[in-house]
């Protein structure tokens, strides 16, 4: 029997890629990122995430051309695909996923992001990039991302390790 969709999404830095690689090492399902999506972007176009951001409150079609591509692996089921939106893409297309929502406090996301860009992005530039994302989602698609409702399982990863948060989610997927 094939495994349903697992959706993971939350704001970055709260670890949404990480537990996803766990969890894909856990159930065997393949992970598809829209976050990595969206970095293969900026790197191939020669920007920085702040840029490549700044062009996608233009440019409409960057991010619905990620967006396509997530929903498509959602309808194709049998997977982990991770994103803010994914959720949220699955809800308003009644596709039944188990949708799971990670949550981290501001300052240890801050944190992260740091690490993980190698201090590209400051403060400031992570909530002005926070800021232009809930705007674009809520212009875009009528989606709240502040709203969680629509999830079936909401973990914090602030201070919990990745494997931790897995075992949760397996308690709650089998």
């Amino acid at each position: 029997m094939e495994k349903r969709c697992v959706t993971v999404s939350g704001l970055p830095g709260s670890g949404t890629t990480t537990i996803s690689r766990a969890l894909s090492k856990t159930t065997n399902l393949k992970v598809y990122s829209s976050g990595e999506a969206f970095r293969t972007v900026a790197e191939k176009m020669g920007l920085t995430l702040s840029e490549l951001t700044e062009l996608s409150e233009k440019e409409k079609s960057i991010d619905c051309e990620i967006d396509e591509i997530a929903l498509e692996k959602i309808e194709n089921g049998g997977c982990i695909i991770e994103g803010r939106l994914v959720g949220w893409l699955a809800h308003s297309n009644d596709i039944s996923v188990f949708k799971i929502w990670i949550k981290a406090e501001e300052n240890i996301r801050h944190e992260r992001i740091v690490l993980r860009d190698r201090n590209k992005e400051d403060k400031n530039m992570i909530l002005k990039r926070e800021k232009s994302e809930l705007e674009r989602y809520r212009e875009y698609y009528n989606f709240d991302l502040k709203n969680t409702d629509i999830y079936d399982l909401i973990l914090d990863s602030s201070n919990t390790e990745p494997q931790l948060i897995v075992e949760e989610i397996m308690k709650k997927y089998d």
